[in-house]
């Protein structure tokens, strides 16, 4: 009867068929979000699981290089004046550093993946010449 009604009902369909566009178009725009939402998750997911089951193999010296030159970049002030070398997974490194900059990057260089040893051949520049 209520929207049967002559004289108000075809307003009230009409307002009734939009709530009713409304409400199904906000379903589907948030059903799209939560499917997409959940599709990275397991996107995530899956990629971390790779990464711990893929063996852990030999790295290049060259990848490990980049790796450890990324890591001197995080890790200290000035990384310019530090050079490195790699050679069988053994990092040596030269240059001018304070002392606690030196201690601070060996740390960090021996938490990269694939490094063997750190040969730290740093000069300490808090010494008078």
């Amino acid at each position: 009867m209520y929207l049967l009604d002559p004289r108000q009902g075809t307003r009230r369909r009409a307002l009734f068929r939009d709530k009713a566009r409304s409400l199904a178009s906000r379903s589907s725009h948030q059903t799209g979000k939560l499917f997409r939402h959940l599709n990275n998750k397991f996107a995530g997911l899956v990629a971390n699981l790779s990464g711990t089951i893929k063996p852990q193999g030999e790295t290049s010296d060259r990848k490990l290089a980049d790796r450890v030159r990324a890591t001197i970049g995080r890790s200290i002030p000035h990384p310019g004046h530090v050079d490195i070398a790699v050679h069988s997974g053994i990092v040596t490194m030269r240059g001018d550093l304070k002392p606690h900059e030196a201690g601070q990057l060996v740390l960090a260089i021996r938490k990269v993946p694939g490094v063997v040893g750190v040969d730290n051949q740093i000069i300490d520049t808090s010494l008078p010449q």
